[in-house]
């Protein structure tokens, strides 16, 4: 007995240290694919994907669907501006080496494709909506083929980005089906449960009190610019933080991945592995902090996602009453809520609370934030009871309540579903 005690208490163990393994922050992750270290300007990416079969009886007819824009440029000049600015300074003063000027050159090509396109969408986050609609329409073809249910509600931020993102999904979905209706709507009622966004920057600033000091006690830009100037006492002149400066080069490495570069202007190979894997861990500091669900400001931050969560319910109900055409309802935001709004409804990973000094160990933003990032309920009914189940969705996998026990597999019902979205929005609202 005790043997088979043992036995069963390892492999929890295994388990639950493998499940944090794949969620955290790790060097091998990174050595193994440096994009990743790119947090929420990490480009979608595709993993296989698998359906566990509904109980007997069972037949999807609606979907609920929230989604981050697609890949986009970098969302300013200011961003770009701040790493030429500087390069093209130790340019003139002769102080580049050879990998500084190949630098300068990188820099320069993604600004010049940049240049009128700043916070837009590009192409390859058009090709990632358009790809998940299809899966989608691939995947649930009883939701789309109901010769009842035609209507698909889509919803968008008034960000011309998502937008556009909003426009290439519902593109995909009616290309093989023409007699779907697909209306549109983007403006103040949209942005106001989309975009909400009250006290963020207070947030922001709490937070960059804790995270500074910790970025210039962890990231040493020493080796770097030794390795891009001759002379580090002339570089003071043309730079007055290094520290920000590879920050910035680290984002502007994300976003060359995202606009389809990387073949000419590759970034992040400037960095070493150990330097790639540090402002990794930083970034998850800095976004776990200001949008999940940190100890420090979770309880704040998540409750942004009321409206949101609200709408879902709302819509969701009419969805399910007898009568309705609608097949989905879509909508497309930004990072900035998605993270609360998973958070709110508690998906595995994003349940628990971590300080954010801690969350490197749990939590990897490109993991669960990429771009495209998205989230979906597929709602299944049964032929004979007319009992109502939900499987949930993260980047089209499927996912687990872990503060909601009762279900089937991944697949919950409805009457139990409801009832705890609800008691979430009052936990972090009251």
């Amino acid at each position: 007995m005790t043997g088979k005690i043992l036995s069963a208490a390892l492999v929890a163990a295994m388990l639950f240290a493998a499940d944090s393994l794949s969620a955290q922050v790790t060097f091998s992750k990174i050595k193994s694919d440096r994009t990743s270290a790119a947090g929420i300007h990490t480009p979608y990416k595709v993993h296989e994907l698998h359906d566990t079969p509904a109980p007997e009886g069972y037949t999807p007819f609606y979907i609920s669907h929230v989604a981050r824009h697609g890949s986009r440029y970098n969302t300013n000049e200011r961003e770009l501006k701040s790493l030429l600015t500087p390069l093209h300074k130790c340019d003139s003063m002769g102080i580049l080496t050879d990998l500084g000027k190949d630098l300068l050159r990188r820099v320069e090509l993604l600004y010049s494709e940049s240049e009128g396109r700043f916070g837009a969408l590009s192409a390859r986050g058009a090709r990632e909506h358009r790809g998940i609609a299809d899966r989608m329409y691939r995947r649930y073809p009883q939701v789309f083929s109901d010769p009842d249910r035609r209507n698909v509600h889509a919803a968008s931020s008034t960000s011309l980005r998502c937008v556009l993102s909003m426009s290439n999904f519902a593109v995909a979905l009616v290309k093989d089906d023409t007699t779907l209706c697909v209306d549109f709507s983007s403006d103040d009622r949209t942005k106001a449960y989309l975009m909400k966004n009250t006290g963020i920057g207070d947030i922001e600033d709490a937070r960059r009190e804790i995270t500074t000091p910790v970025r210039r006690e962890m990231f040493d830009p020493g080796r770097f610019f030794d390795a891009v100037v001759t002379d580090r006492k002339a570089l003071r002149s043309a730079l007055r933080d290094r520290v920000q400066f590879c920050k910035n080069l680290y984002v502007a490495g994300g976003i060359v991945h995202c606009v389809d570069l990387e073949d000419k202007a590759e970034l992040y190979g400037f960095f070493t592995d150990d330097e790639l894997y540090t402002l990794a861990l930083l970034d998850s500091y800095d976004f776990y902090g200001d949008h999940a669900n940190s100890r420090e400001f979770g309880k704040e931050r998540v409750a942004m996602a009321d409206e949101l969560v609200e709408d879902i319910i709302s819509k969701a109900d009419m969805a399910v009453a007898d009568g309705s055409h609608t097949a989905a309802d879509i909508r497309f935001t930004h990072d900035w809520m998605m993270s609360p709004l998973l958070a709110m409804i508690g998906i595995e990973g994003m349940y628990k609370s971590h300080s954010l000094l801690n969350a490197g160990r749990y939590w990897m933003t490109s993991d669960y934030i990429p771009m495209a990032a998205n989230f979906y309920m597929v709602f299944y009914r049964s032929e004979d009871s007319g009992e109502i189940l939900v499987k949930l969705l993260h980047n089209e996998n499927e996912v687990s309540l872990p503060g909601l026990k009762k279900g089937s597999g991944p697949y919950y019902r409805w009457s139990d579903l409801k009832p705890y979205l609800c008691e979430r929005i009052a936990f972090f609202t009251e």
